[in-house]
């Protein structure tokens, strides 16, 4: 007969991070109720997490295509916990404990942040250096050698790594991570040349403003804005080595990968992708869940659920799905 269970939903956000003692072990059962998935075969005991390529016994790991191919070469392992798709099992498979959900990726994600993440408790490091009227919020870690400034706000349960500078009217929220040697907040590249022909650089008034459970890379700049505000908007994710420009607008659940530069006055909307080592020129919009492939240069604004490749950057498809 056929062992499914179907369990219970228990709500989670993925960029939650718990100050509570780590979970581990845990048990499929225990899992597949977290994720409201469906669990074929019997309970097995999860002690920590391995790779497809590296399976190990006691451990949970995911398989986006459960071929019958994937299936016989786990089947050689035993107590191995195995997030799948859903409808592609066959049934109960001796040694394993097969839950089937939606995004067997995401999902794995997930239980690791749930299970198997402990976060070191919040600390203020001797070495960095904050202003005196510099609103901390509680449980915020800061790292070795930031510098935080007079005129800055950040928010409950954000970390700062180390060698991190923030400059003033810049506000971070909560829950957000600011990765090693990142700098918020300084002026941006607002130059222009007067009437001999001389440069002359704008002054910034702007600053920025990070909201909730955003997570900016190692080496990123964000450049304050020169009258109003450099905007990173709630759970977008910053990549490491990334410019963004003066009076940018990163919109929720954004992705900017590695090396990217956006100019300034540009706006990437919600769920919007930009692929390494894209360029958007100043003063462009990529729309709603817009995605742009790796080295795309982006001289023209690119419409809501357009993918855009190339050089210059050239409309190929609409968007399929997120992942």
């Amino acid at each position: 007969m056929l062992l499914r269970r179907h369990c219970l939903d228990i709500s989670f956000r993925l960029d939650q991070r718990s100050n509570e003692p780590n979970a581990m072990p845990t048990t499929a059962v225990e899992i597949c109720r977290f994720l409201n998935g469906t669990l074929v075969g019997a309970d097995l005991q999860v002690s920590h997490v391995a790779s497809l390529g590296k399976p190990a016994t006691g451990a949970v790991i995911f398989a986006k295509a459960f071929t019958p191919e994937v299936a016989g070469r786990l089947q050689e392992f035993k107590e191995l916990t195995v997030l799948v798709g859903r409808g592609s099992t066959t049934g109960p498979m001796p040694g394993l404990a097969l839950i089937e959900v939606d995004q067997p990726r995401m999902d794995f994600a997930k239980v690791c942040w749930r299970f198997f993440v402990e976060r070191a408790p919040a600390r203020i490091a001797p070495t960095a250096i904050i202003g005196r009227s510099a609103k901390i919020g509680l449980n915020v870690t800061i790292g070795e050698y930031c510098v935080v400034a007079d005129d800055v706000e950040i928010g409950d349960d954000t970390e700062l790594r180390h060698h991190v500078v923030v400059g003033n009217k810049v506000r971070i929220g909560k829950r957000c991570l600011v990765k090693s040697h990142a700098v918020v907040g300084e002026e941006g590249f607002g130059v222009g040349y007067d009437e001999n022909g001389h440069t002359l650089r704008m002054p910034h008034f702007g600053g920025v403003l990070i909201e909730d459970d955003v997570e900016i890379g190692c080496n990123v700049t964000v450049c304050l804005g020169t009258l109003d505000p450099t905007i990173v908007r709630h759970r977008a994710k910053i990549d490491d080595h990334v410019h963004l420009g003066h009076n940018c607008d990163i919109g929720e659940d954004a992705i900017i990968t590695a090396c990217v530069c956006i100019g300034g006055s540009s706006k990437v909307g919600r769920q919007g992708y930009l692929g390494n080592n894209a360029n958007l020129m100043n003063q462009k919009t990529m729309g709603d869940r817009a995605y742009a492939g790796l080295g795309a240069n982006i001289v023209r604004s690119v419409e809501s659920e357009t993918v855009v490749a190339g050089n210059p950057a050239k409309p190929l498809r609409k968007r399929d799905g997120l992942n």
